[in-house]
């Protein structure tokens, strides 16, 4: 229960903040499109153990320890950075027609973009929404850093209590490996056809 909160919030947090930054990045021009766009490809390089203390210290400050919205909070903002790098080069590629001819028909910058933009860029969003689901299932860093209490661990932290340096709980290990592995099965051969669409696009743009 806890990882299926925690997933489902973080994909729908980063992959909206995503989309809506990268509309903003890719329709703005000049200097200011690119230094941003350059802060979050930066954004990409840092590896999360250069980050682990200042999270688990900022998290403290910000009383974001033993509760979901810290790992949601975090798990989000790290991923947007791949988010919108990957959605402005999609977007850099749609017609500004599109949006001129909304624009005459009366359509409204908001309503273009959810109407219009949005639904051309389909297979990049399920694409990136399964990549931000395995992430955040995957994770066991961050969980171990902000969560302290039994009854919010994830399914990972569990997993890795199972197995201690002097005895391992195989059946629970095994018993917990395969509910994991479960939902990543099932999602990705539901989502293999967009995944394979969307790496497609990327490499021909």
């Amino acid at each position: 229960k806890n990882t299926v909160i925690v997933t489902v919030f973080t994909v729908l947090a980063a992959g909206t903040i995503s989309f809506l930054a990268a509309y903003g990045i890719s329709h703005l021009r000049g200097s200011i499109s690119r230094g941003l766009y350059t802060l979050f490809v930066f954004g990409q390089i840092i590896p999360f153990h250069t980050v682990m203390i200042s999270v688990s210290v900022l998290a403290t400050k910000l009383h974001l320890t033993n509760s979901y919205l810290g790992l949601i909070f975090f798990n989000s903002g790290f991923f947007t950075a791949f988010g919108i790098m990957t959605y402005v080069g999609f977007l850099k590629s749609v017609p500004l027609e599109l949006e001129e001819a909304a624009a005459i028909d009366g359509a409204g910058v908001f309503r273009t973009m959810i109407q219009i933009v949005f639904p051309l860029l389909k297979s990049t969003t399920v694409t990136m929404a399964i990549l931000f689901f395995l992430w955040t299932w995957n994770d066991l860093l961050l969980p171990n850093i902000l969560i302290s209490d039994g009854a919010l661990r994830t399914i990972t932290v569990n997993l890795y209590m199972f197995k201690s340096a002097t005895n391992a709980q195989w059946n629970l290990l095994i018993a917990g490996l395969v509910i994991s592995m479960l939902p990543i099965i099932i999602i990705y051969i539901a989502g293999q056809k967009y995944i394979t669409d969307g790496m497609t696009a990327g490499a021909i743009k």
